[in-house]
């Protein structure tokens, strides 16, 4: 599994285990880390909020706006070992032959999704 997600305006730093919060410490970190020739912030830099390839006063107006002091969001938990259709002994077995069985759960699991993803409206 993936799993995807963020906060405008989070920098990673000032969060706890259970909840993500944009606050002082975020803009604090943006402003203490400004940036402002052209790309002259990496872009796995985290204080450039927009992308942009600096950190200046439109990462801080950002990260101001989007400030959540109560951080009503939650980290994404990532299920328990040995969840979901792959569990189990997996698609093959020790001489790496294909485990017909762990195949016929995969259709199975799938079954029904193609009416689903019909019926969503974009």
């Amino acid at each position: 599994m993936f799993y995807f997600g963020n906060v405008i305006g989070d920098t990673g730093i000032g969060n706890t285990t259970s909840r993500i919060r944009v606050n002082a410490i975020d803009t604090i970190q943006v402003r203490a880390n400004q940036s402002l020739a052209p790309n002259s912030a990496a872009v796995d830099n985290p204080f450039d909020i927009n992308r942009d390839g600096r950190v200046n006063a439109i990462d801080t107006i950002l990260v101001r706006s989007n400030q959540d002091l109560a951080g009503s969001v939650a980290p994404i938990s990532t299920p328990a070992s040995g969840f979901g259709i792959f569990s189990g002994s997996g698609l093959s077995d020790s001489k790496g032959e294909s485990k017909g069985s762990d195949l016929r759960d995969i259709d199975d699991a799938l079954e029904g999704t193609d009416d689903f993803l019909k019926g969503l409206t974009l």
